[in-house]
């Protein structure tokens, strides 16, 4: 060993002690710098000199300190569970900001004034009650009315503009998470290209990389990973975002695009399409793949409650809602046509069976009867027919042929949907009701003889249940099937016993469903409506499609209630009970609409009212208080004059009353039925509760995200008391070196003066 190599290794402790005094400098420098780590110098021994072995160990000797590595002092654990923790925070702290927005629509300006509007349009409905023929009642009822539905648009339109912010805001965070992601990429780049050598350590560049990913975790759930030579990769909401080799841009697309682009999706109900203008976050590079799937459960168990991209595209919703968006059960859906398969009559609800093809299950049953005469003619409604061999004709044996029998007896007259068929004697014509369901219907008692009259005439039931007409040995009609059931006059009833002996006859209604969901009574011919939501799909769908959107949520049960009213109003004092009443009918309200020009057969022009919002028009953004009854109010519901001249009491007392009775519940996840006030009041609840479930949720997370930021500070924060001490035992170190040197430097002099 040199004797100069002495000195050398007190050189590596000034080195090796002042860059760790560099490094505590530079921590004391950024010690209130947002998201710089703390650094730590680490040092290690230079290589030895071996001078002799030893029995035991070889003779070394040691050539000083180096200067290994400055590291930043970080825990993946903790950035990793706060990182978490904060994307889960701003989901609910966002959809509270949002919540808390509509508390202060309805709560101030618009709100406030819809309110007292509403209370005024009651109280002169109330008012007219007391004198309804005087036109000063009549005036002031359209006087409210008109300043009710321009309350009511303030209030919708205020909500819809809320939803465009929000559009905004979605917007703008694309852009956000788009910056980060692209400076991430770049600091990738810069990272690498330091520290490939394997000499120096990009600190500060991996604090801004580290930053950056603590604010990109606040848009939404992120994972990442470190890879060779630094480069961080980042998946957002489980797709990649930045790799090593690019950063893949998120896009948007607006609701006119997005619903271009994937028309063969929605139409297949595989997508829901978009509201013009609402943009739609997808990934450009992957064929504008969702970012979001709008069919996950939002559930901390699933991690899908993270981030405040999310929250906002979640309660902005796809569209502007109206009472449609409820799915209320019985309603027929326009935009959800596979859903209408229910009907309710009476009350109780039937399902029609459908088969595996989508087509209603036809069943038939006999209907009417036609006498064969010996010649082959038959009548039905007024026109005779003749059986000639197996045609029809009309009108004698050589009229017109107008059908042909088949094989099974059925034939089918030309120009009706109606099918016949002809016994085996030819003696008989029948006709065919098809139907798909039947329900219990007319009750006849059964008197202890077994006797029970329908429609004026006398059946008797044996016990074996052989029914006769006109007395117990009567001509028999038939006897009761496996089921108790029996078919007279063409409808199917029911015999039930009490006490041992037949006590009842039920009749069962048969009903025809056509390919448009027109539900018919066959024995009346009576149309009982249409097809609509079942009371289980109402709830799911609901639940699925608006409820997720707390915006849409609250827009929708807004505009059905004033659809209620409005339509509940008409209805009153239409002529036939509908919305749009009869023809001279002066209602209240109308639907806004506009005149498209049209052309018949022959070319001729014609003008033809379309309703302009998409739904059958009876939406808050779409109506209006009748032009004519606002010119003269007198003309509404004929001055509430009858033919006679006496005042219409009754319609006035059932506006009334439109107020007064239940209107219906909330939405199909409550039952209570509601008022109009209460349901006015518990759209306001509603919307109250859920902003104090949010922020409960919120502050309970923020708590322990700030915790967990708290121990995160603990490895990563720069503490000064800390580099203080830190300062002072380098600084020592620092000065020990020099003393060393300086002791080895007059040791050298010492020895090289007495060798003169």
């Amino acid at each position: 060993m040199s004797l100069f190599s002495g000195l050398y290794v007190g050189a590596s402790g000034l080195v090796t002690n002042q860059n760790a005094l560099n490094t505590t400098a530079h921590n004391l420098s950024n010690i209130s710098t947002k998201g710089y780590t703390r650094q730590q110098t680490l040092q290690a021994n230079r290589m030895y000199d071996t001078i002799g072995n030893a029995y035991v160990s070889p003779k070394q000797v040691g050539l000083g300190v180096s200067y290994a590595d400055v590291r930043a002092v970080r825990d993946y654990f903790l950035d990793k569970a706060y990182r978490q923790e904060l994307g889960r925070t701003e989901y609910y702290e966002t959809n509270y900001n949002i919540v808390a927005e509509m508390e202060t629509l309805f709560g101030e300006l618009e709100g406030v004034a819809f309110q007292d509007s509403f209370i005024d349009f009651y109280r002169a409905v109330d008012e007219l009650k007391k004198m309804p023929e005087d036109a000063t009642n009549q005036a002031l009822l359209v006087s409210k009315a008109q300043s009710f539905v321009e309350r009511a648009q303030g209030v919708y339109n205020g909500l819809a503009e809320y939803q465009d912010n929000i559009n905004i805001q979605i917007k703008e965070t694309i852009d956000k998470i788009n910056d980060y992601g692209k400076k991430i990429w770049e600091l990738n780049q810069k990272i690498t290209a330091i520290e490939t050598g394997g000499i120096e350590r990009a600190n500060d560049y991996r604090d801004a990389r580290d930053q950056l990913l603590d604010e990109l975790g606040a848009f939404g759930r992120i994972t990442y990973d470190e890879g060779y030579y630094g480069i961080v990769t980042v998946q957002f909401e489980g797709t990649d975002f930045v790799t090593q080799d690019y950063f893949n841009q998120m896009g948007y697309m607006t609701g006119d695009e997005y619903n271009k682009y994937f028309a063969e999706d929605i139409a297949m109900h595989v997508k829901d399409p978009v509201e013009d203008g609402f943009y739609v976050p997808v990934w450009p590079l992957y064929k504008n793949q969702d970012v979001f799937d709008q069919t996950e459960i939002i559930s901390s168990d699933r991690n899908s409650d993270i981030g405040s991209l999310k929250a906002l595209y979640n309660a902005r919703g796809n569209r502007r809602a109206t009472y449609k968006d409820l799915f209320k059960a019985g309603e027929t859906s326009q935009d959800f046509p596979e859903l209408n398969k229910a009907i309710t009559i009476d009350g109780k609800e039937y399902i029609p069976y459908k088969d595996n093809l989508g087509h209603f299950e036809q069943k038939e049953k006999d209907g009417k009867r036609y006498a064969v005469s010996d010649t082959g003619m038959f009548e039905i409604d007024g026109q005779d027919y003749y059986i000639v061999g197996s045609t029809i004709h009309k009108g004698s044996t050589s009229g017109d042929p107008v059908g042909t029998i088949d094989s099974e007896g059925r034939f089918t007259i030309d120009g009706t949907d109606k099918t016949y068929k002809v016994d085996a004697g030819r003696t008989l014509v029948t006709a065919i009701n098809e139907y798909t369901f039947d329900k219990e219907g007319r009750v006849y008692d059964v008197a202890s003889d077994g006797k029970f009259t329908i429609s004026g005439k006398d059946y008797y039931i044996s016990d074996a249940g052989a029914v006769t007409e006109d007395s117990p040995t009567g001509s028999a009609v038939g006897s009761l099937d496996a089921r108790g059931r029996i078919n007279i006059q063409g409808i199917e009833y029911m015999a039930k016993r009490s006490g041992g002996q037949f006590s009842t006859m039920t009749a069962f209604d048969a009903y025809y469903v056509a390919d448009d969901g027109t539900v018919t009574n066959v024995d009346s011919n009576v149309v009982v409506g249409k097809l609509g939501i079942s009371e289980a799909d109402s709830a799911v769908y609901f639940d699925e499609k608006t409820a997720g959107s707390s915006v849409m949520k609250v827009m929708a049960e807004f505009d059905n209630l004033v659809r209620g009213v409005v339509t509940g109003i008409n209805k009153v004092l239409s002529s036939n009970g509908t919305y749009e009443g009869a023809e001279g009918d002066n209602l209240l309200f109308k639907r806004v609409t506009e005149d498209v020009v049209r052309y018949d057969q022959n070319g001729k022009e014609y003008i033809e009212k379309r309703i302009t919002d998409g739904t059958d028009g009876w939406t808050t953004g779409n109506i209006m208080v009748n032009p004519i009854v606002q010119k003269t109010p007198t003309y509404m519901n004929n001055g509430f004059r009858l033919p006679d001249g006496s005042r219409d009491q009754v319609k006035a007392d059932a506006l009334a009353r439109l107020f007064e009775d239940k209107y219906g519940s909330l939405n199909p996840d409550t039952g209570t039925r509601l008022d109009f006030f209460g349901y006015y009041s518990a759209i306001i609840s509603e919307n109250g509760t859920n902003g104090k479930v949010y922020r409960a949720v919120s502050e309970n997370l923020d708590a322990m995200k700030r915790a967990l930021d708290d121990q995160r500070q603990e490895v990563v924060g720069v503490s000064d008391s800390d580099e203080l001490t830190q300062m002072i035992r380098y600084q020592n170190a620092y000065n020990a070196s020099s003393r060393y040197i300086n002791t080895v430097n007059s040791l050298l002099e010492t020895l090289i003066n007495s060798m003169r």
